[in-house]
This record gives C-alpha cells, sequence and structure tokens, in this order.
C-alpha cells in the first residue's frame, strides 16, 4: 500500500512543470520560515505598569550605590535587628533602672554598641512622640551598594515598613531564620550592604538593646543566653551612622501625616458672608529613590509543604495592570505575574510609594523586556497572557491580519495553478 502510494505521489508530481515545482518549493520554505519566525522565534518586546503589592523583593542591580530611602522626618519607632562589624556610637547622657549601670553612666558621656550575633538588636524611639516636629528621629539616608538583595519589602496597615536587607549572593532563609544564622558554619557577613544615617533630636529616646555588647559597661552578650536591657537617653550626637551587613532587618513605624494649613480655603456660606477655611489638604512624602535597576524582582513568597520539600508560590499583589505591545494584562488579587521567558524581565523600579491614608500595600512602577507576560494562580497554569508575534514588532494587530489574508489567498491562488494544471 505504502510502494502504491510513493508510485501515484511520483507520477503525479512528473506532471507538474519543472519551474511550477520550483516556484512550489518557494512557496513552501516561505511559509515554514514565516511561521518559524512568527509564531517560533519571538523577540523581546518593553513593557510597563502598575503594581500594587503586600510584599516585594528585589536586587538592586547597578554599578553606583544610590538611596533607598532618604527624609523619612519624625518617625515613631527605629528597630534594627543583625551583626554588624561596625559599632553605633552615642554621645550625650544615659540613664537606666539599674543602680550599678547607672553609676557607671553618669561618668560618660559616650558609649558604642557593638551588634555580635544576627539576632542582636537596637530599637529606638521618642519618649513623648510629637506629631508636630520633624527635629525627632529620622532617618536621613539608607543607602545601598550595587548586587544589594532587598527581601521582604513590605507596608501594612498598621503603618510599619519592613524590610531585610541581605547579600544576593547569600539564600532568602539568612533573612527568614536569623536564629540559625550564627551557627551557619558557610555564613559570612564581611560584605558592606550600605550606609544608614539617622537624625537625633534633642529631646528624651528610649532605647531597647538586645544581644549586644557595650565595652564601656563592662557587658557582654552570650549567644546561648537571651540578654535584654533599656537606656534612656538625651543625644548630644545629631547624625550617628551605622554601616550596614547581610542580613540585616529594619522596621520603620513610620510617622503621621499632618494637614497642609498654609493655603487657606475660601468658601461663601448661604447669607452671602465669606468664611475662610483652612485647606486640610495632605502632601504625602516620596520616601523611596526614584529609578532604581532591579533583576529578580518577586510579587511572591514561599509557602513550604508539611508533607514534602516543595514549596508553594503565594502571590502578595493587591492589584495592577501591565501593557505590552499596545494589549492590557489585569491583575487580580492573588494573582502571580509570570514573566515568559525572565531574561531580562523586569529591570526598572520606576517609582515606589506607600499612602498613609490608605494603608494598602506598596505602589510600584515596573518597566522591563520579555517575550510574553501571563498571569494566574499558578506558573504552571496561566489562564490570561500576552504573548506578541513577530511581525507585531513593525505592524498592528488589524494590519496583521491583512497581510496574512492577503498572502493567504495569493498563495492559494498560486498552488491551484501549479498542482492543478490541466483545470479549465
Amino acid at each position: 500500500m505504502t510502494f502504491r502510494f510513493y508510485r501515484h505521489l511520483s507520477l503525479y508530481i512528473s506532471r507538474i512543470r519543472r519551474r511550477n515545482l520550483i516556484l512550489f518549493i518557494i512557496i513552501i520554505v516561505f511559509w515554514s520560515s514565516f511561521f518559524l519566525l512568527n509564531f517560533i522565534l519571538k523577540g523581546s518586546y518593553i513593557f510597563e505598569g502598575k503594581v500594587t503589592v503586600n510584599e516585594m523583593s528585589f536586587t538592586y542591580n547597578s554599578d553606583l550605590e544610590k538611596p533607598l530611602l532618604q527624609n523619612v522626618l519624625g518617625i515613631k519607632k527605629l528597630d534594627i535587628k543583625g551583626k554588624q562589624l561596625q559599632s553605633l556610637t552615642l554621645k550625650g547622657k544615659f540613664i537606666t533602672n539599674n543602680k550599678n549601670l547607672n553609676q557607671k553612666l553618669s561618668i560618660l558621656d559616650k558609649i558604642n554598641i557593638d551588634f555580635p550575633f544576627a539576632t542582636s538588636r537596637l530599637i529606638i524611639s521618642p519618649k513623648n512622640y510629637n506629631l508636630s516636629s520633624k527635629q525627632d528621629l529620622s532617618i536621613l539616608e539608607i543607602r545601598i551598594n550595587p548586587k544589594t538583595r532587598i527581601n521582604q519589602l513590605t507596608y501594612n496597615q498598621e503603618n510599619k515598613l519592613s524590610f531585610c536587607l541581605q547579600s544576593a549572593t547569600q539564600p532568602s532563609e539568612y533573612c527568614l531564620f536569623p536564629d540559625n544564622v550564627d551557627n551557619d558554619p558557610n555564613f559570612s557577613n564581611s560584605e558592606s550592604l550600605g550606609n544608614l544615617k539617622l537624625s537625633l533630636g534633642k529631646q528624651l529616646y528610649i532605647i531597647d538593646l538586645e544581644q549586644v555588647n557595650i565595652p564601656e559597661l563592662n557587658i557582654t552578650s552570650d549567644q546561648n543566653r537571651y540578654q535584654s536591657f533599656q537606656l534612656n537617653y538625651i543625644p548630644k550626637t545629631r547624625e550617628p551612622q551605622l554601616n550596614i551587613l547581610s542580613p540585616t532587618e529594619i522596621v520603620i513605624d513610620l510617622p503621621e501625616l499632618t494637614p497642609n494649613k498654609s493655603n487657606p480655603e475660601i468658601k461663601i456660606r448661604p447669607n452671602l458672608d465669606v468664611e475662610i477655611k483652612p485647606n486640610l489638604e495632605i502632601e504625602i512624602p516620596q520616601w523611596f529613590y526614584e529609578d532604581l535597576d532591579v533583576t529578580d524582582v518577586e510579587f511572591y513568597r514561599f509557602k513550604p509543604f508539611y508533607y514534602s520539600n516543595k514549596k508553594l508560590r503565594v502571590s502578595t499583589i493587591i492589584n495592577g495592570k501591565i501593557s505590552m505591545n499596545n494589549q492590557d494584562l489585569k491583575l487580580e488579587p492573588k494573582q502571580l505575574l509570570i514573566v515568559i521567558d525572565n531574561n531580562p524581565g523586569i529591570r526598572k523600579l520606576l517609582y515606589l510609594s506607600i499612602n498613609p491614608l490608605k494603608p494598602q500595600g506598596l505602589q510600584t512602577f515596573i518597566s522591563g523586556k520579555s517575550k510574553g507576560l501571563a498571569t494566574g494562580l499558578s506558573t504552571e497554569f496561566p489562564i490570561e497572557s500576552i504573548q506578541p508575534s513577530w511581525l507585531s514588532k513593525y505592524f498592528s494587530t488589524e494590519a496583521i491580519a491583512g497581510i496574512i489574508s492577503f498572502i493567504s489567498a495569493f498563495t492559494a491562488v498560486v498552488l491551484e495553478k501549479i498542482l492543478f494544471p490541466d483545470n479549465p
């Protein structure tokens, strides 16, 4: 049967002129190349969009150091946790409830606080928080070095901003489980991630310390025994600094925003009297630095399975919309943003912001390049996607449909003449 089929095929082809046969082969090669280029060998396309998330992580990917946060004025509390090679030097007056320590502190105007463990911690807050004062505890700048990983960047409804800074070469578990870091023989935190610059007012501060060393007070912590104590502090040093090593967790109780009463608003009451009321508009400051070069951006966290070693990706997306090649992709809550062929993927955080008046998460504007995008609850089963064809780089969707229709009709006519030359 197979032999008979090939015999009939060879007899049929022999009826076709040699010139028509060459034309037939050219058409077949053309269509094969067209489908290969347009539907298989796709190029990369620029995309951009706005995403609101509960939590995100990314790696700063530039050759120059750059601020992450700046001018966060009048914060309520600052919590720093991590091992540091550099001491934090504080100058001023110190008071504590311990009589023996008070005697030593009374003759000191400076102490050096060492952070020997990954669980070492400093919490500083004004004793009487003044809403109207911007000269109290403030973060002038958190500057990060290249290849710094900003892990678990979170903003919650309690008006708290938290994140963990670590080296991009270290596993994320160092941030998640700092208690295990000191016992890890492979752990090394000699690489500087950046610098933290504070500004202190002249009021009284409360300093809570855990697992720290203070040489001036002969205080030495033991890794296997929890130790904590509290100091009252009136600063003389206005701008202490701390060199940040990996991993360091930072939690910031952000300031409450006050209405701007500088611009009055004029209203006319029904009796035609003019009433002047203050304009209570609140200006939301921009604390995050703009236009960050990034890589390995994640809008999800991993949830382990208790019965296996696998981990489930849980989306932290609240909402969003991404645009690519004149197409929009809407993000619903808990959906994953899937960047097809994540090379290079998301490359810019054009803008990062939070709104303390409506604390619903972090708003970020992203930009990047990829072969396509998709959304869904699982990376294996996306429900919606954008995967532009090769021609879409140069033509609109309507133009592509017209080109394909024209070439298809032309090819059909030509093939009919080639394959059926004897038809009238």
